[in-house]
């Protein structure tokens, strides 16, 4: 895996994509130099999961412009370093190559949200629990 670009250990994975801002995020991405010519580049990142920092709500949404729609819950869980003498050296350069990501994208020098350093090196991550299906049929009414 060492010789993969995703593979956030691996030694090229700095320089496997450039960081572009979007309307609303800053994306890290593959080759093209805007969001019409660049892909999102993925990582993988080998940690294993905190069973007592798992959280269910409405996480990142604290701003009052933002209703409290459930349609907008999020899991939030953290990653930590894994008790294995291969992936665990691999997790921990993986936290330097996100500190130095984390230094680039961060709009203020707060950088308290996706990194976490209290009780060990640990990684924070949200996903949205719904997302929007459409339907195939039209019905009529």
């Amino acid at each position: 895996m060492l010789l993969l670009p995703q593979y956030a250990a691996s030694d090229v994975f700095l320089a496997a994509g450039n960081w572009i801002g979007t309307k609303n995020h800053t994306l890290s991405v593959a080759g093209g130099e805007d969001e019409q010519t660049a892909e999102p580049l993925y990582c993988i990142v080998v940690g294993t999961i905190s069973a007592e920092k798992a959280y269910l709500g409405k996480h990142g949404k604290f701003s009052p412009k933002f209703t409290d729609d459930a349609q907008k819950a999020k899991i939030q869980f953290t990653v930590t370093c894994p008790n294995d003498p291969d992936f665990g050296p691999d997790f921990d350069k993986a936290i330097v190559a996100f500190e130095k990501h984390q230094r680039v994208i961060s709009k203020t020098s707060l950088q308290l949200y996706f990194l976490l350093k209290e009780g060990g090196d640990a990684m924070r991550m949200n996903f949205g629990l719904f997302e929007p299906k459409v339907s195939r049929f039209q019905l009529n009414r």
